[in-house]
């Protein structure tokens, strides 16, 4: 049987913070759907938070949008957190325990978390920490799922492998009613 890795561990191993550090750079890397939310508008507006920001490369894409923007992000890895640092020294980059955002009250214009909330325990708090430290715009995901029947029973998890060999680790994947 597979192992479940923490949350903080499973992001932190080599093979993600290295697939993040070399993809999800630019605007055409964004998924179309985020393409949709994360645009130029978002940027304008003068600060952003990253919340789930990876290697940081949503910093590139805003930089690229406004020159002058305030950008920001945290990320439960410090892996992640110290690629990001490291690649982009102008901007602010935070480890987070994924339940509280370390910045206080309406300090940014708008706030993106995105391909995160379904794969935290902490969802909820976290979320109210984003419109804690919003003060225009924030633009989230979640999955959701109707049949709360099957939901009792469902006990669902995602295993990820970004060089294409099988890892025996996996982590919880949720979803909200």
């Amino acid at each position: 049987m597979a192992k479940t890795k923490g949350e903080s561990s499973f992001w932190s191993h080599p093979d993600a913070v290295h697939y993040y550090d070399t993809h999800r750079q630019t605007a055409e890397e964004l998924y179309p759907s985020e393409r949709t939310f994360i645009n130029d508008a978002l940027f304008a507006l003068g600060s952003h938070l990253d919340v789930g920001c990876a290697a940081g490369g949503l910093a590139a894409v805003a930089q690229a949008a406004n020159p002058t923007i305030r950008f920001a992000g945290i990320d439960i890895s410090p892996a992640m957190i110290e690629a990001a640092q490291e690649r982009y020294p102008n901007s602010k980059f935070a480890v987070t325990d994924g339940k509280t955002i370390p910045f206080p009250d309406e300090h940014f214009s708008s706030v993106s978390c995105l391909g995160v909330l379904h794969l935290t325990s902490s969802w909820q708090e976290l979320l109210c920490e984003m419109w804690r430290v919003s003060s225009d715009v924030i633009v989230f995901d979640l999955r959701l799922i109707a049949n709360t029947e099957a939901l009792e029973k469902l006990e669902a998890y995602q295993t990820l492998s970004y060089t294409g060999t099988e890892d025996d680790s996996r982590i919880p994947y949720f979803t909200h009613t």
